[in-house]
């Protein structure tokens, strides 16, 4: 993620100027007065998101609504007077502050740290809202009527209806009082990405594509290359380098990136990885990064029902988040590796000793178990995880 300081008066004058089309949910408070209170309002300018639907689902505590305005509409809204938004059943007020400064953030495309995935990089801006005070979540289970769906608390009907993601157990509370406007680059994405032993493959995208520049750059090797197709070739003379970043750029300006190495974690879905495992230089990568969201360290392999149960549920954590990887064979409070028994009557020794990781995907990912084995010079490690199995997107822009 990017950060730059903006203002309204930007924003305004490039929502003016667009002919695009601005998809919007809101949800607001109850209905009993003649406006609701905007809770929360999120706008996607550009292409129409997969999925998409104007819908309502209505309430007793609170209502959720989609519809679908124009950008130069929407910047109408941001003139710093107050407005009135109707949009479907639903009536409420917006107002800005004149002209107010604030931090916009830019997003590469299939941002796993965003808490909206977009297919195109992205500038997501935060305006404040003028005249709001404290608000509590709405309270109780959200029941709807007929075909709408029920909910047991505010939470899960928030991911459902904007994120289109049906899980309530484990989901947080949402900030409320906000006013998020996603607004899509459509000049240049990396659409997917193929490291070979030799090359790395990259399909691109976009409205001004042509001419851009792409990098890679790591430890051991760099260069630049100019694009004139929307796929590209980057020549490997001596593999992957380490610490690797494909940065797709128009002079100074980057306009997607996708970092090799998993940075913050994870790899991009978009990034196919056929090189020549090395389990063993994998595992001490492990052992060294220190736990986090998407690493965790257990002593042993488990042997009581409780143990079994501690890390099943860490994998089921794992499998409904972004996913992630448990290493058995150290220690959790001291980080010490301690290895595992080689059987059950020879302890682990320095010299001699077991270690073992288990990589757990996303639910939604399709996955094919591929063990394998490799030894070091003082541990033998048995790494096994899944080799994800990804389809290509499906975008020709």
């Amino acid at each position: 993620m990017d950060y730059v300081t903006t203002s309204l008066d930007d924003l305004r004058r490039q929502l003016s100027k667009s002919r695009r089309s601005a998809w919007v949910r809101a949800v607001v408070g109850p209905m009993g007065e003649e406006t609701a209170r905007l809770l929360v309002l999120e706008a996607r300018v550009g292409p129409k998101p997969e999925g998409w639907i104007e819908q309502a689902w209505i309430y007793e505590q609170c209502t959720f609504v989609s519809g679908r305005v124009t950008s130069r509409r929407l910047a109408h809204w941001l003139d710093g007077e107050t407005h009135t938004l109707s949009m479907g059943p639903v009536r409420t007020t917006l107002a800005f502050p004149d002209n107010a400064q604030y931090t916009c953030v830019h997003v590469p495309s299939l941002a796993r740290y965003s808490s909206v995935q977009l297919p195109w990089p992205s500038f997501v801006h935060t305006p404040g809202l003028v005249g709001v005070g404290h608000v509590n979540d709405p309270q109780g289970y959200l029941v709807g009527a007929e075909t709408t769906p029920s909910f047991p608390a505010f939470s899960g009907a928030f991911n459902a209806f904007f994120h289109d993601e049906y899980v309530s157990s484990g989901v947080g509370n949402p900030q409320l009082n906000r006013v998020n406007i996603h607004v899509v680059d459509v000049r240049a994405r990396i659409r997917r990405v193929r490291v070979r032993p030799a090359s790395i493959d990259l399909w691109l995208g976009g409205t001004a594509l042509r001419g851009t520049m792409v990098e890679l750059n790591g430890a051991e090797y760099r260069t630049v290359l100019k694009v004139d197709k929307p796929r590209v070739s980057i020549p490997l003379p001596d593999g992957l380098p380490t610490d690797a970043w494909i940065w797709l750029k128009s002079g100074a300006e980057w306009l997607d990136f996708r970092p090799l190495n998993q940075w913050g974690g994870t790899v991009s879905p978009d990034v196919e990885m056929e090189l020549p495992r090395d389990p063993a230089a994998e595992l001490s990568n492990l052992a060294t990064r220190g736990e986090g969201p998407f690493l965790e360290y257990k002593e042993k392999l488990p042997d009581t029902k409780e143990e079994k149960r501690n890390v099943f549920k860490t994998v089921v954590a794992f499998a409904n988040g972004a996913g992630g990887t448990i290493v058995f064979g150290i220690e959790d409070e001291t980080k010490l590796v301690k290895g595992r028994p080689a059987s059950p009557s020879k302890l682990a020794t320095s010299t001699n000793s077991t270690c073992s990781y288990f990589t757990c995907s996303p639910v939604a990912e399709r996955s094919t178990p591929s063990p394998s084995t490799a030894t070091s010079p003082n541990t033998t490690c048995a790494a096994t995880g899944p080799r994800f199995m990804r389809d290509p997107m499906n975008s020709k822009l």
